[in-house]
């Protein structure tokens, strides 16, 4: 069992609950907007028999992945970009099949969010489309 907990430091950890006891798979200190949000690990994603999650990176927002180790527990994709939106907002990680699909509001002119695709690799998390809309539209659901 996955859950999340915050620390009395203002740091997010990953923990992962096992019939040995309790293991912190990641640490994540807010940065940017995420510095003091109980959000700085979010949208936990079971797929390809691994868990992945959005959590803050080296950068930026990142995804990540784990098996449920701390060795095991690896950054995939950094979404860092350059212009008006450094420091950008993915959101709403989701699995179909072998496939994630994670919507990224790259701060890019006339193109909103941007829908990308990952195989579970930095190489293989690439943009899909931009989507000129709000992530209401692409969802359903209202961004947090």
């Amino acid at each position: 069992v996955y859950f999340v907990t915050k620390t009395a430091d203002g740091r997010t950890d990953l923990n992962v609950k096992t019939a040995t006891g309790v293991t912190i798979v990641k640490e994540v200190q807010g940065k940017g907007s995420n510095a003091s949000s109980a959000n700085a690990v979010y949208d936990l994603t079971p797929a390809r028999g691994k868990l992945y999650f959005l959590a803050n990176g080296k950068t930026a927002p990142a995804l990540w992945v784990t098996d449920g180790t701390k060795t095991g527990t690896k950054l995939v994709k950094d979404f860092n970009f350059s212009g008006s939106n450094p420091y950008p907002s993915p959101a709403d990680l989701m699995a179909a099949g072998n496939v994630l699909f994670i919507e990224v509001d790259t701060g890019a002119a006339n193109t909103g969010v941007t829908l990308y695709r990952s195989d579970g690799t930095a190489a293989g998390t690439v943009p899909v489309a931009p989507v000129n809309c709000d992530r209401t539209i692409i969802t359903g659901r209202t961004p947090r």
